[in-house]
This record gives C-alpha cells, structure tokens and sequence, in this order.
C-alpha cells in the first residue's frame, strides 16, 4: 500500500447558524398574550363571584337558579362566557351546582377553597335555540352580571 498516497483536503470549521430573530421576538409577545389572557379570565372570574356574593346577600338567599343568574337575554357570547367563568368557582370550590325538583340551582361554599368532599364534573353546553328557550322559560329580562369591557 506503498503508492497509495490520499490528498490530505482541509475543511474550514463549522460554524452554528443563529436563530432568526423572528423566533425569539415572537415568543415573548406570545407569552405576553397568555398572561394578559389569564389575568382578564381571573379579573373576569372574580367579579362574577362578587356578584353572586351580592346577589347573595342583596336577596338574603342561599341559592339561586342557574340559568336565571348566568344568562344574559341581550348576549350569547356573554352568557357562554359567565357559564366559562362560573366553571372556575365550582373548580375551585367557591360555589357548587345543586339539582332540586331537576332545576340547577348554585350555592356560595363559604370559606371557598378546594372542595374538600368528592365532586362531580359535568359540561355545559348551550347552543343559540337553547338560550333563546331558556330566556322564554324562565322569563329571564336582564343579566344580573354586568358586561365586561
């Protein structure tokens, strides 16, 4: 193997391509967007829970009917949007669903906090016909939420 001889070929070093600035200039608006998302749900959550306590206290209750505390007659998106947000108290325990004579109707669990004793999960659905037969059954004129801004 005498004869063979193998040109010896230089390479130049590798360098490491850089992330476009795109990448890195998108994430954090995308992060910011998250947090301000976040932060308006929970603003959102707890004004709907300062309104049930007023409710609550307005009318010396200690249940209200579902449907006629969270439909809004003059907005869908409105009243989807108190059935998201009243989802969060039931999660974390500061009110709860109870059925009577098959009629929902929501509790304030005072302390709040997580529920301690077993729960029970569902989904709420609604669709347009079904909020329009909801205001007419139970004759539901205005929203005792307000409207968010």
């Amino acid at each position: 193997m005498e004869g063979l001889q193998m040109p010896v070929v230089q390479k130049s070093p590798r360098q490491a391509k850089r992330a476009s600035k795109s990448v890195t200039t998108e994430r954090p608006k995308e992060l910011t967007e998250v947090r301000e998302k976040e932060e308006t749900t929970t603003r959102d959550v707890s004004i709907l829970l300062y309104t049930l306590k007023r409710v609550f206290e307005e009318q010396a209750i200690d249940k209200i009917h579902y449907f006629k505390f969270i439909i809004d007659p003059e907005s869908f998106s409105h009243t989807v949007e108190n059935i998201f947000h009243f989802a969060f108290l039931i999660k974390e325990g500061r009110a709860g669903l109870i059925i009577e004579n098959g009629e929902p109707y929501i509790h304030l669990n005072i302390g709040g906090g997580e529920a301690t004793g077993g729960t029970n999960q569902g989904i709420i659905s609604i669709n347009m016909k079904m909020w329009k037969d909801l205001i007419d059954k139970y004759d539901i004129t205005e929203s005792m939420i307000k409207k968010r801004q």
